[in-house]
């Protein structure tokens, strides 16, 4: 009833009665020979103007609840169609994530494939660690520069390419976790530590599951291995100064190299203990 009343009351009536009531008070003041009498038609008039002002004002606050109605519809409406929008951008986000989890994949298996490993598959990686491992010895303790280097040489090749498989698995996991679970992670870890840490994910995202195991395994090795890791570069890094240009490193890295390993308790390979390496 009351938005009945507000829509004519907003129509062209509401001028007309308006104009109609100050011309009558108009005629009725300039023509009458009783002021008494126009001062009572007047009051009469007051008393209507004001209830019909009244009336006006319930009408108009009634349009207005009406507006402000319609306006939250449509903000609802708006914010229904931004939140499916969100949906379907997130589903879109959520889509390119797998092909882009698939295609980092694919192409680090690609690259251990063609590496000079002659290993097929990323489940080979570690067992060429452990081969691997046998140059260890000659390179913490021999002081033969030449066999330093070679035996680094061969073993930089398995690290290398475990190290750049880790990084790949690490990349395609952050990806699922950001876009498909979006699911909070710590930025600042490195390869191993993140696959250690969020490995629960591993085993639940497309395309990973597979490459969960070989990761984990190889994610224990750099861990466990660091500080050992860290002394086998010291080590062909003397070698690769003693072998071949002196100059080849900016003075004072090795040195430096070399008494981090001290401050931190890990055993200095042979070669890097010459104080006249160069």
């Amino acid at each position: 009833m009351f938005s009945k009343i507000a829509h004519f009351f907003t129509s062209k009536w509401l001028w007309i009665l308006s104009t109609f009531i100050i011309i009558t008070a108009i005629i009725t003041f300039h023509f009458s020979k009783d002021l008494s009498q126009a001062a009572e038609f007047g009051g009469f008039l007051a008393g209507f103007s004001s209830a019909l002002a009244f009336l006006w004002l319930i009408a108009g606050f009634k349009l207005q609840s009406k507006n402000l109605t319609l306006q939250h519809q449509e903000l609802a409406l708006q914010r229904q169609s931004l939140e499916k929008q969100v949906k379907e951008l997130k589903n879109s986000s959520k889509f390119g994530s797998f092909a882009q989890i698939e295609t980092i994949l694919d192409r680090a298996t690609r690259r251990i494939c063609e590496s000079e490993l002659n290993i097929k598959n990323p489940s080979e990686i570690h067992d060429c660690w452990l081969k691997g491992m046998i140059h260890w010895t000659e390179i913490y303790e021999s002081k033969n520069a030449q066999i330093v280097q070679s035996r680094w040489m061969e073993w930089i090749k398995i690290e290398s390419i475990a190290r750049d498989y880790l990084g790949s698995v690490t990349l395609a996991l952050k990806l699922y976790m950001e876009h498909c679970i979006e699911t909070p992670f710590d930025q600042t870890k490195s390869d191993e530590e993140f696959i250690y840490i969020y490995s629960v994910y591993l085993n639940k995202a497309p395309f990973l599951s597979e490459h969960a195991s070989t990761a984990s395994i190889l994610a224990n090795f750099v861990f466990i291995y660091s500080p050992g890791l860290k002394a086998l570069k010291v080590g062909g890094m003397f070698a690769a100064a003693k072998t071949f240009e002196k100059n080849m490193f900016k003075k004072g890295v090795l040195e430096q190299m070399r008494d981090e390993l001290i401050k931190k308790d890990i055993p200095v390979p042979a070669i890097a203990q010459d104080q006249n390496y160069s």
